[in-house]
């Protein structure tokens, strides 16, 4: 059985618990014995000591805090963590996602995860997220296995929302084999919601058709972005105020961001600062208010700019005075 103290939790390892059939079930029903808050939710912290195979979508409390108990790796046999035990049989669209909170106002507080490796299978995502001020997080999170078999499925690494939090030492790859691009995958999606007040630093993102994308996007960082074998690393569906990409590196493709809609002119302004590690002129694609009208423009390969409107629509204005 688990120990409890308080608001910790600990979830012993596989072997010693040979009679666990369902570990979503078995995890869930440990954290049920966190004490609640005020309003029903679950606050407080479940440690991993192993990696659990899962039958369906292990579903959290909008308040608690997953950790593993040692330094998360690379490989998933080596990390504590959640895996899909079978892809044919596996019930959800989630590997583990947080319910929204009970109040209606989506306050997340505390939710988070750090040194856990999360891996699935074929048109499944990875991990759903959200959550809300300092005391939530994502801290050493590995994503990997979210690769779309057919066009159906959910196919995102990471998603997430909420405000005033941030992201350390994210890595994301729908592959678990060789490298190439996954057609349809994304590896961050910050969405559906508006999302605000977020910073992410030391991200990576492998094998994407789009490695970052988002919604409506409001007064977030980006450090040390990096990309790899990701066709477009930067994709806007709908609007953005006041982010910063700085000191990015997108390896092996020729475009950097693609603003399939801008729709708010006046308030639009994203700061890119980076390279391209290829080498290559970075191509910048943004369409108006209706999602068309694209403007195909670029960047040099080493970029500092910022897109915004200053007479007209919205466009990229070089800051580097070596072009």
């Amino acid at each position: 059985m688990p120990e409890a103290a308080d608001s910790h939790i600990v979830i012993g390892t596989i072997e010693d618990n040979p009679s666990v059939s369902d570990w979503a079930q078995h995890i869930e029903d440990a954290m049920d014995d966190l004490p609640p808050s005020g309003n029903g939710d679950l606050p407080g912290t479940l440690t991993l000591t192993d990696n659990y195979p899962l039958d369906r979508t292990l579903v959290l409390s909008p308040r608690t805090f997953l950790r593993g108990n040692w330094n998360v790796s690379h490989h998933q046999g080596s990390s504590p963590g959640l895996h899909v035990n079978d892809q044919s049989t596996f019930v959800g669209d989630w590997v583990v996602e947080w319910e929204d909170a009970d109040d209606g106002n989506y306050s997340n507080f505390g939710a988070g995860v750090e040194n856990i490796h999360v891996t699935g299978y074929g048109d499944l995502g990875g991990v759903k997220y959200r959550g809300a001020q300092q005391a939530a997080g994502l801290t050493n999170l590995f994503v990997r296995g979210f690769c779309p078999l057919e066009e159906t499925g959910t196919r995102i690494g990471l998603q997430v929302g909420g405000d005033t939090w941030s992201g350390t030492n994210i890595f994301l790859d729908p592959g678990t084999g060789p490298s190439f691009t996954r057609s349809g995958a994304t590896g961050l999606y910050l969405g559906s919601a508006q999302a605000y007040s977020l910073t992410f630093r030391n991200v990576t993102v492998h094998n994407c058709q789009e490695a970052v994308r988002w919604n409506n996007l409001q007064s977030c960082r980006f450090d040390n972005l990096e990309t790899e074998i990701c066709e477009w690393p930067l994709v806007q569906e709908y609007n953005s105020s006041m982010l910063t990409f700085d000191t990015c590196s997108f390896r092996h493709t020729d475009n950097l961001i693609d603003m399939r809609k801008t729709k708010w002119y006046d308030t639009t302004s994203i700061r890119l600062h980076g390279m391209m590690n290829d080498n290559n002129p970075a191509v910048i694609k943004i369409s108006d208010n209706t999602g068309s009208n694209e403007l195909t423009t670029s960047e040099p390969s080493r970029f500092d700019c910022v897109i915004e409107k200053r007479t007209g629509r919205p466009t990229n204005w070089t800051n580097r005075r070596i072009v």
